[in-house]
């Protein structure tokens, strides 16, 4: 069984969407895959110590999960150089080493 961390960005929670709804949307869609979910991060802009994706992504998890593209600031082609990626809107599990598209991503390239 994979081992999972669902990382959601706190700014990102609202009153229909809150965090319990959005860790356990993360949640079902990992057990729908497997996963086993060891953490969920909460990245936090005003917490003094706040979790970055680069410190979730480095921690040695085989996934990722996320419920939305920008609760990992739209970086998943860089996520699944290192790990696989769930998504969970729009949906989309990405192996790692994934080059195809990502939805709800464009793939051009910057100026």
């Amino acid at each position: 069984m994979p081992t999972a961390i669902i990382f959601l960005r706190a700014e990102l929670f609202s009153q229909i969407e809150t965090r319990d709804v959005q860790e356990l949307h993360c949640g079902r869609l990992a057990a729908a895959h497997g996963c086993d979910v060891q953490k969920t991060v909460i990245a936090d802009s005003a917490d003094p110590i706040p979790w970055t994706l680069k410190e979730a992504i480095g921690l040695g998890y085989q996934i990722l999960i996320t419920y939305s593209l920008p609760h990992i600031n739209f970086r998943a082609p860089e996520i699944v150089q290192r790990c696989g990626l769930l998504v969970g809107h729009p949906y989309g599990w990405y192996h790692k080493g994934h080059a195809g598209v990502i939805a709800g991503m464009t793939m051009a390239r910057p100026r």
